[in-house]
């Protein structure tokens, strides 16, 4: 019987310690945003303290929004995640990044994902070359020799 109130004291204290983890994270944010704002810099989505552990998609597209162009692999997104002490496992975001692919939402470069929206645009007025244009068609013959 010790043992399972000792176990309780334990839960206990751990919830404690999450609660003041959360609460330093949310002082710690907002400290960084007044530094940014102080420094010209543009906003950024910011932690907003609790998050509901079954929306671990919603945790992931923010953490996308957050690192922006520089995107992230699932490795950093659980990184991430530990330290604002709400940790995921590498499967569960290795998954999930690879249905946001399939969906479209984001995109893979071979090292990290990024939200569409971050994906470098390719220019569109660049020109192809096709098989008649490598063969020197009339045309191009025309134009460059």
């Amino acid at each position: 019987m010790r043992r399972g109130k000792n176990m309780k004291l334990l839960e206990e204290a751990l919830a404690e310690k999450r609660q003041q983890m959360q609460k330093l994270q949310i002082e710690m944010a907002t400290i960084e945003s007044l530094i940014r704002r102080h420094n010209g810099e543009p906003a950024v989505v910011e932690f907003s303290g609790r998050r509901r552990r079954s929306n671990v998609k919603g945790m992931l597209l923010d953490m996308l929004k957050e690192v922006g162009p520089g995107g992230l692999n699932a490795a950093k997104a659980v990184e991430i995640s530990e330290q604002r002490g709400e940790p995921l496992e590498r499967n569960t975001v290795s998954s999930l990044l690879s249905r946001l692919k399939a969906d479209g939402v984001v995109s893979y470069d071979g090292t990290v994902y990024r939200l569409t929206e971050f994906m470098p645009s390719k220019p569109s007025g660049e020109p192809k070359l096709s098989a008649e244009t490598s063969s020197g068609s009339a045309a191009s013959k025309g134009i460059f020799g």
